[in-house]
């Protein structure tokens, strides 16, 4: 703790902060216009409702705006450290400290955190109207604090995340703050509103329709098996797997081109998805009537963690540059490290193969929790189709992502193409079946015209056990062969274009350093002897 109050990049952000004026009126207005709100809210709801009530009422009001002060000031806040400083022409300087990328990445969140905390601390007189109405205790208030930590470590890597990848601070901010107030919005109402009524099925004790229900939740409800896997590991991972990936992403910007930028965003993969394994294996247990579905949904959030980091890494170099080559000699790198390391197709491979892995994992406890009910050979059918559609489109998507790098860089950029190929495969079978259906009159069971789009499986779960009477399930299994055959194909013509193209390059290179040296030979022959006696 003590070395990470003594980072340089942070001990010269906080001298810079106690220098300006402005914090100090600021942070006054935030905590007058606060207490104001607050106490309106307060005087307009103690007038038809019993005090207990009012202070539920100033509880919720309190924390959703405390909320809503981390989740917008805070990635803004972020979002202009790191362009701010290219931008006044001190990144280089900063550079030339020779601090590595991840102690300046270090630095800048800890002191976007710092000036976050004060906003926190200046509002936490208002946290104590509450008290003077009753309905709340002050385990929830220190809970709710504890939250909004842990929100405020999330938008600040957020806005850290872009900041280092953004050219001026005009565009850093144009993208923070409408994906920060969109994602605010989405997880208050989603997460807050949609979340509490999920929460009082479990925990009768937990208000309904509350946004601000987890703090109460984890004062009030019983500690069980439950209380841990829905109120512990499930916030606990999902918090991890996101502050550590802006964090990734953050050294990966701040790095040099030709350093390794992608190892940590690899080791982040595999360390997020035996996360959702791990934490998408437990609620089955905890369900068995329906441990098919929640399987299914860990499965679904795998392969949308999966095609993101695909689109996250399928634009990194297609080999080591030199240096890094030259930087595993000198460590005398292993072959773990050198795995890990850039080169898209081990990437690529590493993904497909972390991804089918963990799709078999949740599939397999899926059906080993599913043992009751009459319909349970059929969920675990469902499971196992699930995880076959989702491997076997991933595999086309990274074999489609390393043909499409192995193209010329004038076309299309590779994140683009592999956007347009998902889309395509996904929507285009689906427009397929509508135009069919509109043309010609088919049947009821005409829908296996759209098998090769992955959201095919959600129609085919309906038909398990009466499939054999109609093509849907052998059209399901026709899909996932060729995507699999499609991707392995496409990707071996990628591989094989881009190592044609590194031959050759280091064919040009070599070609290039022999005529420089043959010059340099031929310069040394033809130059005058310059000896002391000469020179004297």
């Amino acid at each position: 703790m003590t070395k990470l109050l003594q980072n340089p990049v942070l001990v010269r952000e906080m001298r810079q902060a106690a220098r300006l004026s402005r914090t100090p009126v600021i942070l006054s207005i935030v905590t007058v216009i606060a207490g104001l709100l607050v106490c309106a809210i307060g005087g307009a709801a103690s007038t038809e409702a019993p005090p207990a009530e009012v202070g539920s009422i100033l509880y919720q009001a309190f924390f959703s705006l405390a909320f809503a002060v981390v989740s917008w000031i805070g990635p803004g806040v972020a979002a202009l450290t790191i362009v701010g400083e290219r931008a006044g022409r001190t990144w280089e300087p900063l550079v030339l400290t020779g601090l590595s990328p991840r102690a300046v990445a270090q630095g800048k969140l800890l002191a976007a955190l710092s000036y976050l905390g004060l906003y926190l601390a200046a509002l936490a007189p208002v946290a104590a109207l509450p008290f003077l109405f009753g309905g709340v205790t002050a385990t929830e208030v220190v809970l709710g604090y504890a939250l909004l930590a842990v929100f405020s470590v999330v938008a600040a890597g957020f806005g850290l995340a872009v900041s280092s990848g953004a050219a001026t601070p005009a565009m850093a901010l144009l993208v923070t703050l409408p994906l920060a107030v969109s994602a605010s919005m989405l997880t208050y109402f989603g997460l807050g509103v949609g979340g509490s009524m999920l929460a009082h099925e479990v925990w009768a004790t937990v208000p309904q329709g509350m946004p601000v229900w987890l703090p109460t939740a984890y004062a009030r409800a019983d500690l069980n098996t439950a209380y841990t896997v829905y109120l512990v590991a499930l916030p606990v991972g999902v918090a991890w797997i996101l502050v550590s990936f802006f964090r990734e992403v953050t050294i990966a910007n701040l790095s040099d081109p030709n350093d390794d930028r992608s190892s940590g965003l690899k080791r982040w993969f595999c360390m997020a998805s035996a996360l959702v394994v791990v934490i998408g294996a437990l609620p089955p247990w905890l369900s068995r009537s329906h441990a098919w579905a929640i399987a299914m949904i860990a499965q679904g959030a795998q392969a949308l963690l999966s095609a993101f980091t695909l689109l996250v890494l399928c634009a990194e170099p297609a080999g080591p540059s030199r240096r890094i080559l030259a930087e595993w000699r000198l460590a005398k790198a292993g072959p773990l490290r050198r795995f890990f390391g850039p080169g898209l197709a081990r990437t690529l491979a590493l993904l497909v193969a972390v991804t089918a892995l963990a799709e078999l994992a949740l599939a397999v406890v899926g059906a080993a929790a599913n043992t009751t009910g009459s319909g349970a050979s059929r969920e675990r059918i469902g499971n196992a189709l699930f995880a076959g559609y989702a491997t076997s489109f991933f595999g086309f998507l990274a074999g489609f992502a390393l043909f499409a790098r192995s193209f010329p860089r004038g076309r299309l950029p590779p994140r683009a193409m592999l956007s347009l190929a998902m889309f395509a495969a996904v929507a285009g079978p689906l427009f397929v079946l509508a135009i069919a259906g509109l043309i010609t009159s088919f049947g009821g069971n005409a829908y296996w015209i759209a098998a090769p789009s992955p959201l095919y499986v959600f129609a085919l779960l309906d038909d398990i056990g009466v499939a054999a009477k109609h093509p849907a399930l052998a059209a399901g299994v026709a899909a996932m062969v060729g995507w699999t055959i499609l991707g392995a194909v496409l990707g071996a013509m990628g591989f094989r274009r881009l190592r044609t193209i590194a031959r050759a390059a280091r064919a040009a290179e070599g070609a290039l350093e022999a005529r420089l040296r043959a010059e340099d030979e031929a310069a040394a022959r033809t130059s005058p002897a310059t000896t002391d006696g000469v020179l004297g």
